[in-house]
């Protein structure tokens, strides 16, 4: 993959500011993914700050204590990408897919971040979200760390007292959530269920509804606007070139949920410059991803990994949503054929379902584009291993291991990892 010249050229760029042990040959993967080991334990700082350097990405300061970032920059900039390459592909239920352009995720985000700050949101302040996994939440979650807020989410799945319990503590000033009902939808309506949420949480000022359904939101006294109409409130067009409004590296963005060990529910917060940096070096070092990349990893908007699919956007790689249910053991094979995904990220109970149905996606579908198979969640037995060889395709195939807690993979093979080295 392309990870191993990722990982020479991180290596060459470290120079004089190597930490001690790393002169070794760039091309002996293995070895230099071991002085890398080395380094980043022994010259902590060094390791980091080179690799903020050699990751290129928008910023301003000298070191880690006086850098200023905007996390919604650094994604959509894209490593250089222009603003006509592709960000985001949101496949649908019924099949449908929607493309949307760096450049018009920009001035969507940038005029969503203007209709917030014209609010009174900004740094300090907690924005919580309902969303679906689609191209309207990716600029959802990017216009609040454009602003310099936190954000918390919650799948439109949960219920509402669990949603609203675990909000409450964080005192958010604005809810961004779906309200429109879907076909595969169950229980009681997501209309309703945003209603209730908003009803239980005094501290905010409004509600913004993503997918142009306000008017479904019953019994709210709080202003209640549809997103396209907060789009043109900003007037969009003019936004589309501003310059980005900088913040602190250690800027808290995401707050993720966590288990106390008494077992009551706390909250874990991850600041935008740190989550950033160590996503940028498991998506190029480990992974190798780039301009060419598209990453499919169908998880819940409320998990860590969807939050990690999301910040490949800042290497370069486009990503793919899939906003629906994993009807049979054919349906997400069947996306990344339509959005030529290059890296599908898999649920290993996933991968096991294709081997228990006999399924041959090699033969059904066209997946020519795709280069890499991740799994997550358990592990695969040798069955399984030989079916994604004989069935799938002959790509390198990887465990990875995302933890929650620290927002980041506690597992990832060496780059080029060869099919059942997986052990």
């Amino acid at each position: 993959m392309a990870g191993e010249s990722e990982l020479g050229a991180f290596a060459t760029a470290l120079g004089e500011a190597a930490p001690p042990g790393l002169h070794v040959d760039p091309g002996d993967v293995h070895a230099l993914l071991r002085a890398l080991h080395r380094g980043s334990a022994d010259g902590a700082d060094a390791f980091w700050q080179s690799l903020w350097r050699h990751a290129a990405l928008p910023g301003d300061g000298d070191d880690f204590a006086s850098l200023h970032l905007n996390y919604a920059e650094c994604l959509l900039a894209g490593h250089g990408q222009p603003a006509e390459a592709l960000a985001v592909t949101a496949c649908h239920a019924d099949g449908s897919l929607e493309r949307w352009t760096r450049g018009e995720r920009r001035g969507q985000v940038q005029a969503l971040a203007r209709v917030r700050r014209e609010r009174g949101v900004g740094e300090g302040d907690r924005v919580a979200l309902m969303p679906r996994s689609d191209a309207r939440a990716v600029v959802a979650v990017l216009a609040v760390a454009a602003v310099g807020a936190s954000l918390a989410i919650a799948s439109p799945e949960m219920g509402a007292p669990l949603v609203a319990a675990r909000f409450r503590l964080l005192a958010p000033r604005l809810l961004l959530a779906h309200a429109a009902a879907m076909p595969h939808d169950t229980g009681q309506p997501l209309a309703a269920r945003v209603a209730q949420v908003a009803q239980a949480l005094p501290s905010l000022d409004g509600v913004i509804v993503l997918d142009d359904a306000a008017a479904r939101v019953p019994g709210l006294v709080l202003p209640v606007t549809d997103l396209s109409a907060a789009l043109d409130e900003a007037g969009e067009a003019g936004e589309a070139n501003a310059p980005w409004q900088r913040h602190p590296f250690r800027q808290p963005l995401f707050i993720l949920p966590t288990a106390a060990p008494d077992g009551r529910l706390e909250s874990l917060v991850h600041g935008a410059g740190g989550a950033l940096l160590g996503h940028v070096k498991e998506h190029r070092l480990h992974l190798g991803l780039g301009a060419r990349s598209v990453l499919f990893a169908p998880f819940s908007v409320a998990s860590a990994l969807w939050l990690w699919q999301l910040s490949a956007l800042a290497s370069g790689s486009s990503i793919v949503l899939y906003d629906g249910p994993v009807r049979d053991a054919r349906t997400l094979w069947r996306v990344a054929q339509d959005a030529s995904a290059t890296v599908f990220v898999a649920p290993a109970p996933y991968l096991r379902l294709g081997v228990h149905a006999a399924l041959e996606p090699a033969r059904e579908f066209d997946l020519s584009s795709l280069q890499a198979v991740l799994y997550t969640g358990m592990t695969l037995d040798d069955a399984a291993v030989r079916w994604v060889r004989e069935q799938v395709a002959p790509v390198s195939l990887q465990a990875l291991c995302l933890s929650p807690d620290l927002l980041g993979c506690l597992l990832l093979q060496p780059p080029g990892a060869a099919l059942g080295d997986d052990a």
